[in-house]
């Protein structure tokens, strides 16, 4: 009874696509409390912190999701085949599990959820157990941790790039060298200047995008990313 207990009332579960993939899970309990692992900052818009995460939903968010969640448990399940090179996102609620491939739009009432969770992925950011996140000062990036936990961070593959704009459009690329690579644990207060250059003009319109940043979940250890926020451009 006590495993039944600790069972997720849902489950999204977004996985594969196009390297580096994403593993993103949002877990939710029907007390309104949740966890999640963030892998691609970039599979929620804005861009968002990596890592682990937990807290509550509430209010009228809470209660949308009940509702929507109640639809879909009475519904039929959803089996939609993704577009080449798209993740696929696995919803689990009251024993049906639906699936579809990222940004696509399912039929109703699935859609309704799906828009939920996905707006989920980067909001519930704001509550950091144990992640990272890129932060812009002045120009110059660096990873920072957030939340009060430690994040075992595996930094040998991870690599720094700049990227111009045209507009909507990257035109170009340029690899930064990061100069301190290997394993650590990051706890509360830890940051790691990056190493800025690119060879355009001041003019130009420029974001940092760090990937290959190895973070452990727990269990297995996730190739993760994170990005200049729009905002920051």
């Amino acid at each position: 009874m006590a495993a039944e207990a600790e069972r997720p009332w849902l489950v999204l579960l977004r996985a594969g696509g196009s390297p580096p993939p994403d593993h993103e899970v949002l877990e939710c309990r029907e007390d309104g409390s949740f966890t999640m692992w963030r892998t691609i900052g970039r599979a929620s818009q804005p861009s968002s912190p990596v890592g682990s995460f937990a807290g509550g939903i509430s209010g009228d968010e809470w209660s949308q999701l009940q509702s929507a969640v109640a639809a879909c448990a009475s519904a039929g399940a959803v089996d939609q085949p993704p577009e080449v090179d798209a993740s696929i996102e696995t919803v689990e609620v009251g024993g049906i599990t639906s699936r579809w491939g990222d940004w696509a739009k399912p039929p109703p009432p699935w859609d309704a959820l799906a828009g939920h969770l996905r707006r989920l992925l980067g909001e519930l950011t704001i509550h950091p157990r144990a992640a990272i996140s890129l932060r812009m000062d002045d120009g110059s990036p660096a990873l920072v941790h957030l939340g009060e936990e430690v994040l075992e961070l595996d930094l040998s593959e991870t690599k720094v790039r700049a990227v111009r704009w045209d507009g909507p459009v990257a035109v170009e690329n340029h690899e930064v060298p990061l100069d301190s690579g290997g394993r650590l644990a990051a706890a509360a207060g830890w940051e790691l200047p990056l190493r800025w250059e690119h060879p355009w003009p001041s003019s130009a319109v420029v974001t940092c995008h760090v990937e290959g940043i190895g973070a452990l979940d727990g269990t297995d250890w996730r190739s993760c990313a994170v990005d200049q926020p729009a905002a920051d451009r």
